[in-house]
């Protein structure tokens, strides 16, 4: 199966669901939204569509890049684009094939195990049970190959991580159509510059030609200097020595697709070598440090139990400052520039982890108002309230631990952190629709001018209801005495200016 020429691509269209081709995607001859079984696989779709059109297609600049939203590309355009790549993309391909290594040796694997969550050991209903994959068509192991090599952390030792970390959190672009979707998430030749992107790379699965200052495939226990990837390798980086094993199927367990070829199993070795520096992704936002005047890295992902409003600023603007800051995605970078006044609309989907075991997908939309790059310090004010008054909170908590139940001596410090780390997942639960509707409010132009009440009276509730059970226990009055009073202060130096005091 060739990703450039057949049909792979699941859509539903009024009702109907078929799969698609690129080029009927791209060139208009189809349309449809994406339709998997879950929605980490069709997030993962839509970022392997973003970079195949990204390495087909390069627009010169927002003119071309804006024909290329507006209207379908011809069958011809499409064609010549393709000239050259077609080994690129080859599921099957007797040397190169797609995100694999030929050859390899060693026993077989359940092809469930590059599906991400299902086969790590963890009863995880949430993320699918086994039922769905047992085998795979092709279009639905691409996908999943795709994904587990951007996006997944290494199922064991010897088998690297993506180039993004363990759990990495993508951010991409909506519209109102699949295909302009893909094209607003590519980047102008201007922005490949910019960013340093070099295009004389390629795939780290290929041994291409030799050229100067190209190294393709990847040494084995040798560093992988990131700085130097190029657009290919980066957005197709596979990390990992993967050989699927095709062989005659029936039926694909996963979409439900007849298929006369498939997979149930692959072989994989372990292959171990050492990431140096840090790639800057076109679908991914990243925070830096400052240590000795050198900027420090790492790419936004989820937290456990923490909520995506939390890391908003830091996924929509950029901030730099003495100590640190953060950088958003490229893709919303260029939307910037080139589309100061339009609304912002994202995707948000990534995997929450515990010692490189999946936990939890994680899959969320953001609708900015038209003035969304204007009203960055009423959007920056939202998010600040709503953390201050869950430091409040903790704050008040971790007072009144340290004066009753345990001394804040350092071997006790992890335990009072767990409880504090229950009491923000408790807030966050209880305040996040209070936040996103003032989000959502603020997008339409209108203040919520009762969001410091309504957090207090959530704070106070969670406040009582924690320390109520030791409320009659004589010992602990004092405790909870002082912790009311820090609670107390710290809500009232929270309030609003003008609002009254009681």
């Amino acid at each position: 199966m060739n990703l450039l020429t057949d049909a792979w691509i699941p859509v539903q269209h009024q009702g109907s669901y078929q799969k698609i081709s690129l080029q009927q995607l791209l060139c208009g001859e189809q349309s449809g939204e994406l339709c998997l079984p879950r929605d980490d696989m069709e997030l993962a779709c839509l970022q392997l569509l973003c970079a195949m059109t990204q390495v087909l297609f390069i627009p010169r600049d927002k003119k071309a890049l804006g024909q290329y939203i507006r209207e379908p590309i011809t069958p011809e355009a499409y064609a010549d684009a393709c000239r050259g790549k077609m080994d690129w993309f080859d599921l099957d391909h007797p040397e190169t094939p797609f995100m694999q290594t030929r050859g390899l040796t060693g026993k077989f694997n359940p092809i469930n195990k590059i599906m991400a969550g299902i086969n790590d050991g963890t009863n995880k209903t949430f993320l699918n049970d086994e039922s769905i994959s047992t085998v795979l068509c092709q279009p639905c192991a691409s996908i999943f190959l795709f994904n587990h090599s951007s996006n997944c952390p290494s199922w064991c030792g010897g088998v690297k991580a993506g180039i993004r970390g363990a759990t990495p959190a993508t951010t991409l672009l909506l519209t109102d159509t699949l295909r302009k979707t893909i094209w607003v998430n590519v980047l102008t030749s201007e922005y490949i510059d910019k960013y340093g992107y070099h295009d004389n790379d390629n795939f780290c699965w290929i041994d291409a030609v030799p050229q100067v200052g190209v190294i393709n495939k990847i040494k084995k226990g040798k560093d992988v200097n990131l700085i130097t990837l190029g657009l290919k390798r980066g957005l197709f980086w596979q990390p990992a020595h993967i050989e699927l094993i095709l062989e005659p199927i029936e039926k694909c367990s996963c979409c439900g697709s007849v298929a006369e070829k498939g997979y149930k199993n692959f072989i994989f070795e372990k292959f171990s070598y050492e990431y140096q520096g840090n790639w800057k992704h076109p679908y991914s936002p990243r925070v830096f440090e400052i240590n000795k005047g050198e900027k420090e890295f790492r790419f936004i992902s989820y937290r456990d139990k923490t909520p995506l409003w939390t890391q908003l600023p830091q996924i929509i603007f950029d901030n730099n400052d003495e100590k640190g800051g953060s950088e958003v995605a490229p893709v919303i970078e260029q939307l910037q520039s080139l589309y100061v006044s339009g609304k912002l609309s994202l995707i948000v989907g990534g995997y929450e982890c515990s010692k490189a075991t999946i936990v939890k997908r994680h899959h969320d939309s953001l609708f900015l108002s038209n003035n969304w790059i204007e009203n960055r310090s009423r959007y920056l004010s939202v998010i600040s309230i709503g953390l201050n008054y869950k430091n409040a909170l903790r704050m008040a908590i971790y007072c009144f631990i340290c004066n009753s139940i345990i001394s804040p001596s350092k071997n006790n410090k992890e335990k009072i952190n767990r409880i504090c780390s229950e009491i923000d997942a408790i807030y966050y639960s209880e305040t996040e629709g209070v936040i996103m509707d003032s989000l959502a409010l603020l997008s339409s132009g209108i203040e919520n001018e009762n969001l410091s009440s309504d957090l207090k009276a959530i704070v106070l509730r969670i406040f009582d209801q924690q320390t109520k059970p030791y409320s009659h226990e004589p010992k602990m009055l004092k405790a909870l005495a002082l912790a009311r009073r820090s609670l107390y202060k710290s809500l009232k130096e929270l309030e609003p200016q003008g609002e009254a005091h009681e």
